[in-house]
């Protein structure tokens, strides 16, 4: 009994030292924002064949990922990793199955330049996204306020 009034610190339920700590509060969200991510994650037009989404893969109803043990890639052939849950991945501070990638940014754009993901020529670019006219007036009231 002594040894519970000896701690320094409260309890917080988590050892400080482990690599998952509780998320973080949420300030606020931009709903624009929110819209357009979340139109832009099930739009199969970003793949180079248009059949393939974030969500294809990513799937909200699997936990964020697949119930697969490895994807089905666009070409012959099947990646080396399954697929990672994309909840609360901002939070991390490594990406990728080996942790080599640093920042959610360039695992993003890892993900999106594999050819047995995205087809033979990957995700489009930004340019061919704002091609789209609905996508580019969605994306330029978003982002310019």
């Amino acid at each position: 009994m002594g040894l519970c009034f000896a701690l320094s610190e409260p309890s917080l339920g988590f050892d400080r030292n482990e690599p998952v700590a509780p998320l973080p509060e949420i300030d606020r969200l931009d709903a624009g924002k929110v819209a357009l991510g979340q139109s832009l994650f099930f739009d199969p037009i970003l793949s180079s064949d248009n059949q393939m989404s974030c969500a294809s893969c990513h799937d909200p109803a699997a936990g964020g990922t697949m119930r697969t043990p490895r994807p089905t890639g666009k070409v012959d052939g099947k990646p080396l990793f399954n697929v990672p849950t994309i909840f609360n991945v901002a939070n991390n501070h490594m990406f990728g199955w080996r942790g080599t990638i640093r920042s959610l940014t360039n695992s993003t754009r890892k993900c999106c330049s594999i050819p047995t993901s995205w087809g033979p020529n990957g995700m489009l670019s930004y340019q061919s996204l704002m091609a789209r006219r609905p996508t580019r007036k969605h994306w330029h009231r978003v982002t310019s306020s």
